[in-house]
């Protein structure tokens, strides 16, 4: 039996394993579109709470997210740390969305690992920011920086068995 995908296999045991990589694919991208989307609600809250006034509702931490909107790292280049929680995670939803449909190229598999492994280094750079400078956590910023460490490993998982069988298959 070759590395290829054999549709055609007399045991039909090929097609059965060709049958569970796509349907365990099409589960990974699913579970990484559905915490984008969630990422994105948690980045689009924060962004709406940094434009109010008044305290953030931080359910945990009581007033770490206020000390942590109020710091001097809440902003970069002008722009509030929010919305670049929420351009990550819609470009990791739309990358999710392509490959649902007819790009399923390796090259988008590694742009979309590539994009979560910097926003989950710059989680940790943040979260990092948080313990050790700031001295006072944002309930909802860990939140995001737990999603993205869920997003990288399946990431990863994704990368390591589909880009690898693609080249085994072609």
């Amino acid at each position: 039996i070759s590395g290829k995908l054999e549709f055609n296999n007399v045991y039909g045991w090929t097609c059965r394993i060709g049958l569970w990589f796509k349907t365990m694919e099409k589960l990974l991208n699913r579970i990484i579109f559905s915490l984008s989307l969630i990422g994105l609600l948690v980045s689009a809250f924060l962004a709406y709470e940094y434009s109010r006034p008044e305290e953030i509702t931080c359910p945990i931490t009581g007033a770490g997210c206020d000390i942590v909107r109020n710091s001097a790292y809440s902003s970069m280049f002008g722009i509030s740390l929010p919305f670049y929680g929420i351009t990550f995670y819609l470009f990791v939803a739309i990358l999710s969305i392509l490959l649902t449909n007819s790009f399923k190229k390796p090259i988008m598999y590694k742009l979309r690992s590539v994009i979560i492994l910097f926003g989950f280094l710059f989680g940790v750079y943040l979260t990092s920011l948080e313990a050790f400078v700031i001295k006072a956590f944002c309930f909802w910023c860990v939140v995001s920086f737990i999603i993205s460490g869920f997003l990288l490993v399946l990431a990863v998982l994704e990368y390591k068995k589909y880009v690898t069988k693609f080249k085994q298959w072609n």
